[in-house]
């Protein structure tokens, strides 16, 4: 909670008057070029600075935060890979003769065309290319539906 008031002194100066409390029961008193935090007497230009500094902190942690948020959405598939310059797609899993279960290989892979390495499969990425697999299908499902229509009559 902060409040203001404006002080008039002798001579017709003003003096500013802030007091204020934060989450930690700190409370904080400004008067004219001074400012006691908790009864020592600090100035209040540096004071100001440093209530900038916090907002640009806060602001920077609720960026990260943000952008936290957006990869958390991003979790890789395991053994999924692509490669992003000929589209290569590869699940690579490995076989345990012992147990005779199997795992996915996190090992970094390389495109089988040689483009490079291949990268990793988000959940989103590997979603959206079903939607687009199937819209693509359906479409060509109705053409050729159309097709038949045309060559061989209705049904």
């Amino acid at each position: 909670m902060t409040t203001a008031e404006r002080i008039e002194v002798d001579g017709g100066r003003v003096i500013d008057t802030i007091h204020a409390a934060d989450g930690n029961g700190e409370h904080l008193h400004a008067r004219g070029y001074l400012l006691t935090i908790s009864g020592k007497f600090v100035r209040a230009d540096l004071y100001d600075k440093a209530v900038e500094s916090c907002e640009a902190y806060v602001q920077t942690i609720e960026k990260v935060a943000a952008e936290r948020d957006a990869l958390e959405a991003k979790i890789y598939l395991p053994g999924h890979w692509r490669c992003p310059k000929c589209k290569f797609y590869c699940v690579s899993t490995n076989i345990h003769v012992d147990s005779g279960g199997f795992s996915a290989n996190e090992e970094p892979q390389q495109c089988a065309n040689g483009c490079g390495p291949l990268w990793r499969v988000t959940h989103e990425e590997s979603a959206n290319e079903m939607v687009e697999r199937c819209e693509t299908l359906v479409a060509q499902v109705k053409r050729l539906t159309e097709d038949s229509t045309k060559r061989w009559g209705p049904k």
